[in-house]
């Protein structure tokens, strides 16, 4: 049979999407250090999650209050969801309407040419923590579900 590729645009579709593949690949080696997925432990993402504790610890307050959680399942509930959503990038965790809009809202914020100066790979630092401040905005609003 024949591929989209081939069938009157098609092409198109097809570039569309690796363009837009390519995109967030390019996106995801700025924003996120270098050694995140470096096996076998992961250490990039075990620091950003570390990371992520220490904003919503900052950031949250009422998330470490006493008649909402314990400061011990608090810092659980943190390492769960990060573990689910950094690696993805939140694909798969969002409904796609609201990730793309998050995903604007985060190139808005850390534009390609910000990224590209903050990033300093030889620090082994993506760039800008954008990812982190969507993970806590995201547990910002289930707030008041966990009290």
């Amino acid at each position: 049979g024949s591929s989209a590729a081939t069938q009157p645009g098609g092409g198109e579709l097809l570039s569309g999407e690796e363009t837009a593949f390519w995109t967030f690949v390019a996106w995801v080696e700025l924003l996120l250090p270098s050694d995140f997925y470096a096996p076998p432990d992961m250490i990039g993402l075990q620091r950003e999650v570390h990371v992520l504790q220490l904003l919503a610890r900052a950031q949250l307050p009422a998330l470490f209050a006493e008649h909402v959680l314990c400061e011990k399942d608090a810092l659980a509930i943190l390492s769960l969801v990060a573990f689910k959503w950094l690696p993805s990038c939140f694909v798969n965790q969002l409904p796609l309407t609201t990730l793309l809009a998050c995903y604007d809202q985060l190139v808005l914020r850390y534009p390609p040419a910000e990224l590209l100066v903050s990033a300093r790979p030889s620090a082994g630092r993506g760039g800008g923590g954008g990812h982190l401040q969507l993970a806590i905005a995201l547990v910002a609003q289930c707030l008041p579900d966990l009290s």
